[in-house]
């Protein structure tokens, strides 16, 4: 079950973690203010948003102190997304079907943290 991630509504996704995890608007709005600091290309800020909420959860703090050290985008996205498949990518060509598993458990567990998040 390899899912493209162009089938994500990244906005939408952000727009319901925001209000899931920060309820009070006050702490919605600090998130907002903290993940505009990450510096990524254009079309990548709604995603990297959605990561680094995942990777943080409710605790403004550490989306902070993540903020602040300045990960690359892509590693973001990485952490979030596909934490198990990235501990080492030489699995795509020395155990392709290992590989794959682990691809499709990435899938399953952020799909599982969206449809969580979005359900709130």
């Amino acid at each position: 079950m390899t899912k493209p991630e162009n089938t994500i509504d990244y906005g939408a996704v952000l727009k319901s973690a925001l209000s899931a995890l920060f309820p009070d608007p006050a702490d919605s709005e600090s998130a907002t203010q903290i993940l505009s600091a990450i510096s990524c290309p254009r079309g990548w800020n709604q995603r990297v948003g959605v990561a680094a909420l995942k990777i943080c959860g409710a605790d403004l703090e550490a989306l902070q102190n993540f903020v602040d050290a300045r990960h690359e985008h892509r590693d973001i996205v990485s952490m979030a997304e596909y934490p198990l498949q990235s501990c080492d990518w030489r699995l795509r060509d020395s155990d392709p079907v290992r590989h794959m598993e682990l691809v499709n458990q990435d899938w399953e567990n952020f799909d599982a943290w969206i449809d969580q998040i979005t359900s709130s």
